[in-house]
């Protein structure tokens, strides 16, 4: 209900002050695998920001999860990637083994649930 009367009210303000009312769709919350959210499920992903961009302006990218090709039949006006700062790409060089991200006593046991430092 609210949303309508947000969309009455709009249209009405428009119409008195003459203004020409233009429509934006896009997403404004997007995590990439650089966001530590992106692996908090076990997921294995692999969207960067840079995939997520190219699909926002229609052209074909491999999916992060199901590994399918797929595009956006219409380009979104906008994206806001929303990748949080804190671990900011940290999760994404752990999972990938890159040297200088694993400590030696992670890196010898396999349960990540029971680690010591």
């Amino acid at each position: 209900m609210k949303i309508f009367q947000y969309a009455l009210f709009a249209f009405f303000a428009n119409a008195a002050y003459g203004q020409p009312t233009q429509l934006f769709f896009g997403d404004t919350h997007v995590h990439t695998s650089y966001s530590e959210e992106a692996y908090a499920l076990g997921r294995n992903v692999s969207g960067d920001p840079d995939t997520a961009y190219r699909w926002a302006k229609g052209l074909p990218v491999v999916h992060p999860y199901t590994g399918v090709k797929i595009q956006s039949a219409r380009p979104l006006d906008f994206l806001v990637v929303a990748d949080h700062a804190f671990y900011l790409g940290i999760y994404k060089n752990v999972m990938d083994g890159r040297p200088g991200f694993l400590l030696p006593a992670c890196t010898s046991n396999t349960d990540a649930t029971s680690f010591t430092l």
